[in-house]
């Protein structure tokens, strides 16, 4: 009984997977026999169809009637309760702005996603103290390392004076979901900066101060 059983084992797999193979085989021809021959007319008709003529898509949204960049700058910072300004010199294009006590201003191309914003002279030194000079040059120069805005500074030789500043891109654009808690919490990063830039500073003084 047990060689019967021994013997019957092979042969039921086997015959178990002909019958698969087989199956497989009548599965693959009916879904053969489904698709749609291909024909070398098909083939030539594919050839000689005109190839697409579509252009890109336009950048300038002037036809839409979708707001411009310059346009929605203005608009947001009138809803942060700022009134944009703008300078008597035609060639200066830049968006004035009072916030929060600072004087910005942005600069904005339309059809440009990105603008960029300047916070400046929010630090005024002498050129005269050529310690105070120093110091802020070194302040300037770790505030960067950590500083989500980039700060510099600039010399007034007319008036004997050196101005800190700071500017920062950003994406400016209609899809930019609540743009206008957006805008001020870019705004915010450099009042950060300041508070950053005066603690620096400070601890700059100290070690200098120390080492004389």
């Amino acid at each position: 009984m047990a060689t019967i059983i021994s013997l019957f084992v092979p042969v039921a797999f086997i015959v178990s997977l002909c019958w698969y193979l087989y199956d497989q085989h009548k599965k693959k021809e009916a879904e053969e026999d489904a698709e749609e021959p291909v024909t070398e007319t098909d083939r030539a008709d594919k050839r000689n169809q005109p190839t697409s003529t579509t252009s890109p898509m336009s950048n300038n949204n002037e036809n839409n009637g979708e707001m411009q960049t310059r346009e929605l700058v203005m608009d947001t910072l009138m809803q942060l309760n700022c009134q944009p300004q703008f300078s008597d010199d035609e060639e200066d294009k830049s968006i004035y702005f009072s916030y929060q006590g600072g004087n910005f201003h942005i600069n904005a191309s339309d059809g440009v996603a990105f603008i960029e914003i300047w916070f400046t002279w929010w630090h005024v030194g002498t050129l005269d103290d050529i310690d105070e000079l120093s110091n802020i040059r070194k302040a300037i120069n770790v505030l960067n390392i950590n500083s989500s805005v980039t700060t510099m500074y600039s010399m007034d030789n007319e008036n004997n004076k050196i101005g800190v500043h700071s500017k920062k891109n950003i994406l400016f654009i209609k899809e930019i979901p609540h743009i206008q808690s957006y805008l001020a919490s870019m705004l915010g990063d450099f009042f950060t900066a300041c508070r950053g830039f005066e603690q620096i500073l400070q601890q700059t003084e100290k070690e200098s101060a120390a080492v004389q």
